[in-house]
């Protein structure tokens, strides 16, 4: 979003209490934020209103990071130990989550996200995109020619 020099950037404290709170993102309808919090103890997504209201809603049971909104607003999709989740949500009104998340796929990529998210969903909702990253590196191949030039110079009188 561009600001003009006569529009105000309003800002809004999101924490607050001494927790650690990131990886923040906004249901399509803009009502809800899912983030990241230690909260509870260990790193897990909830849900609140936004920007604000009461309420708050613990989405993964067994630790948490990388929420990510299916752009029909209908699901949450959070990482959890190398799996991708998916919670079936309710943003009109309200706001309501399914009780258990189902595992989507399991991916190696998805393990150490460091809490943001390794993948995307696409526009529709059923296809995902991950990063890969390859986990044994081949030392890199280097080829030192000598005394090209000679044997370049010759071709070039032909």
């Amino acid at each position: 979003m561009h600001c003009g020099p006569t529009q105000k950037v309003r800002s809004v404290d999101f924490s607050q209490n001494t927790e650690v709170e990131q990886v923040l993102t906004l249901s399509p309808n803009g009502k809800y934020v899912a983030y990241t919090s230690t909260i509870g103890g260990r790193g897990e997504v909830y849900v609140r209103p936004f920007p604000q209201g009461s309420g708050r809603w613990q989405i993964s049971t067994n630790g948490g990071t990388a929420p990510a909104w299916n752009p029909n607003g209908a699901e949450l999709f959070f990482v959890e130990a190398g799996q991708l989740m998916r919670v079936g949500v309710s943003t009109s009104g309200s706001f309501s989550a399914d009780a258990t998340p189902v595992v989507v796929f399991e991916h190696p990529a998805l393990v150490g996200t460091g809490g943001g998210a390794r993948y995307d969903i696409s526009p529709d909702g059923q296809k995902f995109l991950t990063v890969e990253f390859q986990r044994e590196i081949p030392q890199p191949l280097v080829r030192i020619v000598e005394n090209w030039l000679p044997n370049f110079r010759g071709r070039l009188s032909q």
